[in-house]
């Protein structure tokens, strides 16, 4: 046996198993080892390992007798078809530097979505073809250019939809997983619209018009929540590389889903019922692997419900607020992100929950009652820059809230049960670090509000205000150390923020003028 060689250089067999490269690979250090040694080998195979930037590039050469050195194929490494396959793929459709240039989850959300899109583009055939029976192609009865007119409308109509839509949510940062999970269970509606379209023919206008609506809205969603998703697994600033094989993975997923599809269709489009239960079984499966693969992601960044979990589950683990060494440790983001609602739209969720608040007030019951892992309902967070007139304040009351706050860039008002709403003002001149102590100021509020141990609304917002003066600080120390980004957060959905013409550090007994322009 030689001594070792260089990093640079290692030696194989093209007749070596897969299973030795594959140790190899994972291996770059290996001594030089002579021809003989290794029975059945043909010609050595020389393996270049070059820096790129902070992986490995391997570039491997077959080493002839009498001949330059040349690259290898796939066929000449491995032999095996399948093989092949998988090299082509990691190759391909794969980030550079897979796997140390994504996060550990990336592969298991991939391949859930890819899963995903596949059985879309399935279903996609069958509305497709919905669609071209109902508006009459193959029907002699049916003019050609009213069947046309019908389609550009239907168009035309869906391209508005999602301009509407993307202006009036705005934000699309604050919950990527919720967002694209929308976007999956409305491109499902709209495809059954026009699945519809085989049972009501003469509403093609209406249900197709509709349907696309959905689909724009659902490709709008998608689109803007992608971004967001794709940089939670980048890497030493690979962004743009995982986008592009994202957008790699999708296109190959939809090809052979349409493929599919095509092939089954003869079989599943024989009748209108067939056709709807082949649907319905689909979108089951395409709905089960999209959130899948959305539980695979994971966000460093908070928004009002991720903050909301973990600091409830905090404080009610323990409820003094007591966050020294010995307390119980705050949720780490990966703890979160499975802990975490995303299926339920938030403001259907908070819909429910309102009706569900109001019944148990009627009944005599705490508004919210907060627990350790419980889900964070919409209507126990804190509602921040909502009109001034939904507040209902007096200018007496606005005055002594200014005074309270003389010292910070933020307001926090409370409201007593049974509403047990807290709403947080930000002024205008606020930063980013004042909006986030302004939220946690305004979640405690409602802990205090509501946790049987802490003595009820009576006094909530001065123990509030106690325990933000002492372990605030301690606390942002503790997010920082579980991996929670504190810098940049979207806690602030809207820039409705507050600007006093006034700054007064007594109570004024008059109403101070005040307005709220949108930025």
């Amino acid at each position: 046996m030689q001594g070792c060689a260089s990093r640079k250089i290692g030696l194989l067999s093209s007749g070596v198993s897969r299973h030795f490269l594959r140790c190899f690979r994972a291996t770059p250090s290996l001594p030089a080892c002579p021809a003989a040694t290794f029975p059945g080998m043909l010609e050595p195979l020389v393996v270049q390992l070059k820096q790129t930037g902070v992986t490995q590039e391997r570039v491997p050469y077959l080493a002839l007798p009498n001949a330059v050195l040349r690259k290898t194929s796939e066929a000449d490494r491995f032999g095996n078809p399948l093989s092949v396959l998988v090299s082509w793929s990691v190759t391909h459709l794969l980030p550079r530097g897979y796997p140390t240039s994504v996060h550990p989850m990336y592969l298991k959300y991939s391949g859930w979505s890819a899963v995903s899109n596949l059985f879309g583009s399935v279903t996609g055939v069958l509305s497709m073809e919905a669609l071209l029976t109902a508006v009459g192609v193959g029907n002699s009865n049916v003019l050609p250019l009213a069947a046309a007119l019908s389609w550009i409308l239907r168009e035309g109509v869906g391209q508005v939809g999602g301009i509407f839509y993307a202006a009036r949510v705005g934000r699309f940062d604050a919950s990527p997983r919720g967002t694209s999970f929308t976007s999956t269970w409305v491109l499902s509606a709209s495809t059954l619209l026009e699945l519809l379209t085989l049972l009501a023919p003469q509403c093609f206008l209406l249900l197709g018009s509709v349907a696309n609506v959905g689909k724009n809205v659902s490709c709008v969603a998608s689109s803007a929540s992608r971004a967001a998703i794709n940089q939670s697994f980048a890497r030493y600033d690979n962004l743009a590389d995982v986008t592009a094989k994202c957008a790699s993975q999708s296109i190959v997923a939809c090809t052979v889903g349409t493929g599919l599809g095509c092939v089954v269709l003869p079989w599943v489009a024989s009748s209108t019922a067939s056709t709807l239960a082949s649907f319905c079984a689909l979108t089951a499966v395409q709905l089960y692997t999209a959130y899948l693969s959305l539980r695979a992601v994971t966000f460093r960044t908070l928004n009002p419900n991720r903050l909301a979990l973990v600091l409830f589950t905090h404080w009610s683990a323990c409820p003094t607020g007591d966050s020294s060494a010995s307390s119980p440790a705050l949720l780490s983001p990966t703890q979160c992100s499975r802990a975490e609602s995303f299926v339920v739209p938030p403001r259907v969720a908070r819909w429910a929950s309102l009706g569900w608040t109001w019944l148990r007030a009627v009944g005599g019951g705490r508004a919210c009652a907060t627990s350790a892992g419980s889900f964070v309902h919409p209507q126990a967070l804190p509602e921040v820059n909502p009109d001034l007139g939904s507040l209902q304040l007096t200018g007496r009351q606005l005055s002594q809230l200014c005074a309270e706050f003389s010292g910070e860039n933020f307001l926090v008002v409370a409201a007593d049960l049974p509403k047990s709403g807290v709403s947080l003002l930000v002024l205008q001149e606020a930063s980013s670090a004042d909006v986030f102590r302004g939220f946690v100021l305004a979640l405690r509020v409602l802990f205090e509000q509501h946790h049987p141990a802490r003595g009820g609304p009576s006094g909530a917002q001065a123990r509030a205000r106690a325990y933000c003066h002492a372990q605030y600080d301690t606390l942002q120390a503790g997010l920082a150390s579980q991996g929670w980004d504190v810098t940049t957060h979207f806690l602030e959905p809207d820039r409705n923020r507050l600007t006093l013409s006034h700054r007064i550090a007594d109570v004024m007994p008059a109403a101070m003028p005040c307005s709220a322009p949108r930025e």
